[in-house]
């Protein structure tokens, strides 16, 4: 079953098993609506995987998909038929500053969080011969 990630942030880690088992990896990647990601959550073709590893972030992604989340900092290691979406916060925070579940939800009621799907170009879909 194709497991639905929710993170806080995208690593070329994330897909460096996928790059180390078949070569390059195109990737696709474009913003997506609350709407969006409260179907795919909720998709039964995905098995909803939490890896948000800061406790505010994941309660603000709970809260709107109506799902209880805890912060779980764990290894993403994506397969083709995987999704991840990313909440991304739009503004640098300073050094070791770690955003309360108030500050990020002010955050995200000032339009500075964003939501990104992240899915792998299938690997037989994929023209190489960018990547010579």
């Amino acid at each position: 079953m194709a497991k639905l990630y929710l993170a806080n942030a995208f690593s070329i880690n994330m897909v460096s098993n996928y790059i180390e088992k078949y070569g390059p990896v195109a990737l696709i990647i474009d913003e997506i609506s609350l709407d969006t990601l409260k179907k795919l959550a909720n998709d039964k073709e995905y098995e909803l995987v939490n890896a948000i590893g800061h406790e505010g972030t994941a309660k603000l992604v709970g809260d709107l998909i109506n799902k209880e989340l805890k912060a779980n900092r764990i290894e993403i290691k994506m397969e083709e038929s995987d999704t991840i979406v990313v909440v991304q916060l739009l503004e640098r925070l300073p050094e070791g500053k770690v955003l309360s579940h108030e500050e990020i939800m002010d955050y995200y009621n000032k339009g500075k969080v964003k939501f990104y799907r992240v899915r792998h170009l299938g690997y037989d879909d994929m023209d190489r011969s960018a990547f010579l």
